[in-house]
This record gives structure tokens, C-alpha cells and sequence, in this order.
């Protein structure tokens, strides 16, 4: 199951960037996403692993966590964030 419940995340960032959900991870690796609930949208982090950028990744990974944002209660209402390189 590529989405998880990581204790590492909770840790380190607690409710920053809000209500922690999961953290997903692509097929290969390529991508990583970081869920947050806050207010009334699900907002997912997405990272890549150091010296990959996102035009390098052919794993597909929003049809994924669109999925997971309606089988949460969240259908219709996801952001998604790209972290800087």
C-alpha cells in the first residue's frame, strides 16, 4: 500500500502544515508525498528524491492521491505543492 502513517513525519513536523494524514511513496520512488489535512482541502507535499526532477519522473502518482483525497472525504479538494530543488 503506498500510503502509510510515518511516525518520522509526526515527529518532526507535528501540525505545521496541519492534521497529518499519510505520507505516499510512488511505485519506484520516485515520489514522495507528504498528506496534510487543513481547513477544508487535503494538501499533499510532493518531493523527489535529491538529483531527480519532476520532468525525470514517469511514475504515476496523481490518479493516486486523487483517489485517496475522495476515499478520505476530500474528492474534488486536493492541493498539490512541488518542493523546490
Amino acid at each position: 500500500m503506498p500510503f502509510v502513517r510515518n511516525a518520522e513525519v509526526v515527529e518532526a513536523l507535528g501540525n505545521t502544515y496541519g492534521e497529518y494524514d499519510s505520507t505516499f511513496t510512488s511505485e519506484s520512488g520516485q515520489v514522495r508525498a507528504d498528506l496534510f489535512r487543513q481547513r477544508d482541502a487535503l494538501v499533499a507535499y510532493i518531493s523527489f528524491p535529491e538529483g531527480r526532477q519532476i520532468q525525470d519522473v514517469t511514475d504515476k502518482y496523481i490518479a493516486a492521491l486523487k483517489q485517496h483525497a475522495a476515499q478520505v472525504g476530500y474528492a474534488e479538494k486536493l492541493r498539490i505543492l512541488y518542493s523546490e530543488n
